[in-house]
């Protein structure tokens, strides 16, 4: 089963380059004396991880360039280009396209690998003054080195877990449970004050159509086509225009304005029926989803009961 990869924490940076390639194609250096040696290290355990994932392409992004090039001067196979004598890899580019992909951009792969040149080239201005030894980027750097690895280990765990179709029908019965079990049908005229509203009110009381008032009275488009807002679940309206539908059956008119935030609603209930509940097949990806979250939920809970934490 293939699953996107669960975030734990929100991305920290402005700049819309995933924390993987950050901690792949950047030169982490050395930390704060407290915690900075393990650095260098982490680095080529994240170059390790990378290598299991896409051996071919993790090696070329790794491997180090003499003079920055073939003996013929083009680019080894899987790097795109080369700033100094180090590697941008291919890797890092699709790494890119594919975050921004999966957020609903369409990736430019021309400007992505421009933005890592000038990455790449910051990156070495910034080791030239040793600002990786500082104690707030070293911290900086481990962050994203533990989000980027804790969230390698949530798509690796996620991907070797599957659920049978008793899980997942449990799963849909839980989630339409909770469900509004009837939709309703109902016309309303909205206007700007309760004077008005309650002047529609007793005009209606006196035979006036429902359907003339509204396309005269009401501000809201609906009023147009006699203020039919069709067909809804309760639970999608506001609390107080829901609640006046409980206590009316069809061909009620509430008898006193029902106020929200949009005005005065003069509601005429239509018709009740039995909501149709959500096609299995249709939610499945996300119901697959929803258990996917509660078991890693419950993995994390597991693991943190087992570990050495000192507060």
């Amino acid at each position: 089963m293939h699953t996107r990869p669960v975030l734990v924490m929100r991305r920290p940076f402005a700049l819309a380059v995933s924390l993987a390639i950050l901690c792949i194609a950047l030169p982490l250096g050395a930390q704060d004396t407290s915690s900075t040696d393990a650095v260098a290290d982490k680095k080529e355990a994240v170059r390790a991880l990378a290598e299991e994932r896409d051996p071919d392409a993790a090696r070329d992004s790794a491997a180090p360039l003499p003079d920055g090039a073939s003996p013929d001067g083009a680019l080894p196979e899987g790097v795109l280009a080369v700033v100094n004598g180090r590697p941008i890899s291919t890797l890092a580019v699709d790494n890119v396209v594919r975050q921004l992909s999966g957020e609903g951009e369409q990736p430019d792969r021309d400007q992505i690998l421009d933005e890592l040149i000038d990455l790449e080239i910051l990156t070495q201005e910034a080791e030239k003054l040793d600002l990786d030894k500082r104690a707030e980027v070293a911290a900086s750097l481990q962050l994203q080195y533990t989000q980027t690895m804790a969230n390698a280990y949530l798509a690796e765990t996620g991907d070797a877990m599957a659920f049978s179709e008793d899980e997942l029908r449990g799963e849909y019965d839980r989630q339409t449970a909770n469900l509004d079990a009837e939709e309703i049908r109902a016309s309303h005229i909205l206007t700007d004050s309760e004077a008005a509203a309650a002047s529609v009110i007793a005009e209606l009381d006196t035979g006036a159509d429902f359907a003339t008032l509204a396309a005269e009275r009401s501000i809201d488009p609906a009023g147009a086509n006699g203020g039919d807002l069709g067909w809804f679940v309760p639970a999608s309206m506001e609390p107080a225009f829901a609640q006046a539908l409980a206590g009316m059956q069809p061909g009620d008119t509430s008898s006193t304005p029902v106020q929200t935030e949009f005005g005065y609603h003069v509601i005429r209930l239509v018709e009740r029926r039995g909501a149709a509940l959500p096609d299995y097949d249709t939610v499945k990806p996300g119901l697959t989803n929803l258990l996917l979250r509660d078991r890693l939920a419950t993995k994390v809970e597991s693991l943190r009961e087992t570990a050495e934490i000192q507060r």
